[in-house]
């Protein structure tokens, strides 16, 4: 074979393998064992590995709801980072009538690797229908996440708060007129 040929079969091996390479190796320790480890991709943050060097995630909780009633509503923040964060958080109404009491200056400290932060919002659904609001956490670095919740609260009555003396004579009632009109006219 010629020198030509083995040149391009070697140029058309080895070019597939050079540019298999996806991501960058990163090695450093294992955030968890310490161990000195390779990974794909990512970030050494401290000496640790991490997916991100300042990463967090958020979502919401909260209880039943009663229209025209305040409850509170939990907003959690958990940083996945290899730094601690002050986070602060607003919100948008997407749908629905709904009033958020919230102070807006406040913030919270939340340390590094898996510690969790609560914002606590009130809120007052002021109609049956489904509420959707937009809660948006931005992290002092300027990293920002969003979260929807979707909300609905029951009616703020329910069997329980009317009183048989009330009850009772209704029923009585509608059994009567319901009797007295299934009996044929003379």
């Amino acid at each position: 074979m010629s020198r030509t040929i083995k040149f391009l079969l070697l140029f058309l091996i080895l070019i597939p393998i050079i540019t298999s390479q996806q991501r960058p190796y990163v090695c450093c320790r294992d955030k968890d064992t310490l161990k000195e480890k390779c990974f794909v991709g990512g970030q050494c943050c401290n000496g640790k590995w991490y997916e991100r060097c300042i990463d967090f995630e958020i979502w919401v909780a909260g209880d039943k709801f009663t229209i025209g009633q305040p409850a509170q509503l939990n907003v959690y923040v958990r940083n996945k980072g290899a730094y601690a964060d002050t986070y602060s958080m607003n919100y948008e109404i997407i749908e629905g009538q709904i009033l958020i009491e919230w102070d807006t200056n406040n913030n919270i400290y939340v340390p590094p690797e898996s510690d969790v932060g609560v914002f606590r919002p009130t809120i007052n659904i002021l109609t049956p229908e489904t509420v959707k609001v937009k809660f948006i956490v931005t992290s002092q670095s300027n990293l920002r996440k969003e979260v929807i919740a979707t909300l609905s609260a029951g009616s703020m009555y329910s069997m329980s708060e009317f009183s048989l003396a009330i009850i009772l004579p209704l029923l009585a009632t509608l059994i009567f007129f319901m009797v007295k009109r299934q009996r044929p006219l003379l």
